[in-house]
């Protein structure tokens, strides 16, 4: 449960902090999904968190260990944003994110400067403010985790079902 719980809290969170980001720049910001959620984020930060802990295993020294950390989490998190970016190119031909116009972008879904923001991002979450929630996504109640978890599959199947049929439409 402790590990839907996270990811449902940071796929909620990524989607606010996205549409925060987007407010900021008066933009509009286009998701593959209804609700309020963005599953890479919740993603991200489950691969964020087996990293630290494996790497609680090795018992580095503190230094070592969120050098590994953050080096670690920027090429994860970039191997998951460009897999994100062609998963969702292929199967629904749309574009959600582009990096290519801006400096140091290694084709449409990977930036250097991004990624490395990512891996200050992940250090920040994960060192600061998951101990912080993670006794409350211990204590969360069941009927709440199961209820988002409802709502999110059929948020994913309504989507996928759309987008599914839109594709065949469209030929």
């Amino acid at each position: 449960m402790f590990y839907l719980n996270s990811f449902l809290l940071f796929s909620i969170l990524g989607y606010l902090g996205e549409l925060s980001l987007s407010l900021l720049a008066h933009q509009t910001k286009e998701t593959l999904l209804i609700g309020p959620w963005m599953p890479i984020y919740g993603l991200g930060l489950l691969i964020v968190h087996a990293i630290h802990k494996k790497l609680t295993q090795y018992k580095l020294s503190k230094k070592k260990e969120v050098f590994f950390c953050f080096l670690l989490s920027v090429i994860s998190l970039t191997l998951l944003e460009e897999l994100g970016g062609l998963i969702t190119a292929t199967l629904f031909h749309r574009s959600f994110w582009n990096y290519e116009g801006l400096f140091l972008s290694i084709g449409p879904y990977i930036n250097v400067f991004i990624s490395l923001i990512w891996g200050i991002l992940a250090l920040i979450i994960e060192y600061l403010f998951y101990p912080l929630v993670a006794p409350l996504l211990k204590k969360t109640p069941r009927l709440l985790t199961y209820t988002l978890l409802l709502l999110f599959l059929l948020d994913n199947l309504y989507c996928l079902t759309k987008n599914f049929f839109s594709l065949f439409s469209s030929l």
